[in-house]
């Protein structure tokens, strides 16, 4: 499975991209959420400071083992500085922005000698997006493009749950089970929705289950099969073939909350009575994305899923690449050549060494070990909220004096300085 992350040009800034050696010159990974496609090359050996939102953290420590030393946890809308070389010349801000699209999930400003870069991940437009935050001039947007597609248009999120209850609630008086098709991550508004309107506990397998645990809903599920007729099966699962083996069982409906049909040109399942789809989506439909861009006004746009990717069932969705859809909202602006700092293009040019690398396993394996020690007398969730926490010097007023002319000359979000959290990439505990 491919990915879809991106090297910010001319830094060492990479974004759901964990491949360092094929990408020797990033050296400051970002993660956007905690989805398959984003984290693709991410295992428990990544030895890298990884920054990140504090839900995302929880679930790289909890599902992937991520060694919580390595993970820099960042709040929402406030301003980071982060090193961008060896010797702390040359300064990035960055601002987490929620992205609407899953539990955790963000977009990242980022402002340095590059200029201003707004990279949204995957996210799900709403007018109150952006409330409350002034963006500057953006010279670089790169766009969730998922549905950019005139044909793809569905509902809102709220009317999309709406109208899967009463589907539920009908399905429910003439059914023995209900499928209902739940990828991990990014549809517990929908389990909670369920749970709330019919007091029914949703069964989930293991892996969804400790995902619940960790976004502290799991009151909403089961792993008992045989005590509820209402179970979330992973999207794929539900099929014609599929349905007619557990029709055999049981009488048996299914549900499923997607929008990824949506401008494909064809209506799947449309000769199963059983089998209902709901558009949900967690990405912008087609008019929301339109809006966004106008909002936003960037001088450039670059899409974050390529061209040469395929849609579901092999289809070809090349043409959601093309930006050119959004010319209108484009900002016309006389971009500056961006020239590399020269301690920045050392630092990107910088071969980490066997024996370093061999550190980094080294300092990593004593983590871990101190981390087993300590979880006999705390628990998972203390001790790596702690860990995190220890890992950035907050200055509350902005009142040092470097912090501060580091923050004015490289940021332009706003006109004052918030807490600004100043962040070493460079060194792992």
């Amino acid at each position: 499975m491919g990915g879809n992350g991106h090297i910010i040009p001319n830094t060492p800034i990479a974004v759901d991209l964990w491949s360092p050696t094929k990408h020797p010159e990033a050296k400051i990974f970002f993660l956007s959420h905690f989805h398959s496609d984003h984290i693709v090359g991410l295992t428990s050996s990544w030895s890298f400071p990884i920054y990140t939102s504090e839900i995302t953290a929880k679930l790289l420590v909890g599902k992937l083992k991520i060694n919580s030393t390595l993970i820099r946890e960042l709040e929402l809308n406030k301003d980071h500085l982060i090193p961008l070389d060896d010797e702390k010349k040359e300064m990035l801000t960055v601002r987490l922005i929620n992205a609407n699209h899953c539990p955790g999930s963000v977009m990242f400003l980022f402002s340095g000698y590059f200029g201003n870069v707004l990279y949204t991940g995957d996210f799900r437009y709403s007018s109150n997006l952006l409330e409350g935050i002034t963006l500057p001039i953006i010279d670089v947007l790169y766009l969730d493009n998922t549905y950019c597609s005139s044909s793809c248009e569905f509902y809102s999120r709220e009317y999309a749950v709406q109208t899967l209850i009463q589907r539920l609630h009908n399905c429910l008086k003439k059914s023995d089970r209900i499928m209902i098709g739940i990828d991990n991550l990014g549809k517990e508004e929908v389990l909670l929705k369920i749970y709330e309107e019919t007091e029914c506990k949703i069964y989930v397998d293991d892996n969804l289950m400790k995902i619940l645990e960790i976004l502290e809903i799991s009151h909403v599920a089961t792993t008992n099969p045989k005590s509820t007729k209402l179970h979330a099966v992973p999207t794929v699962k539900i099929n014609g073939t599929n349905l007619m083996k557990w029709n055999k069982c049981e009488v048996t409906c299914a549900i499923l909350p997607t929008a990824r049909y949506t401008g494909l040109g064809f209506i799947p399942f449309s000769s199963y009575s059983n089998i209902h789809i709901i558009p949900y989506s967690n990405h912008s439909s087609f008019r929301e994305l339109k809006e966004f861009v106008k909002k936003v006004h960037p001088c450039h746009i670059e899409p974050i899923i390529k061209k040469d990717a395929q849609g579901i069932l092999g289809t070809d969705i090349s043409s959601r690449a093309n930006m050119d859809v959004f010319t209108e909202f484009i900002h016309v602006f006389t971009q500056k050549p961006i020239t590399i700092p020269e301690s920045v293009r050392k630092f990107m040019s910088k071969v980490i060494s066997s024996s370093e690398q061999a550190e980094r396993k080294l300092s990593r394996k004593r983590s871990i070990d101190k981390q087993r020690k300590g979880s006999e007398s705390n628990s998972t969730q203390k001790s790596t909220k702690r860990g995190l926490k220890s890992l950035h010097v907050e200055q509350e007023d902005g009142s040092s004096g470097n912090v501060q002319e580091n923050w004015e000359l490289v940021c332009l979000t706003a006109t004052e300085p918030p807490k600004i959290i100043v962040v070493d990439s460079l060194e792992t505990e």
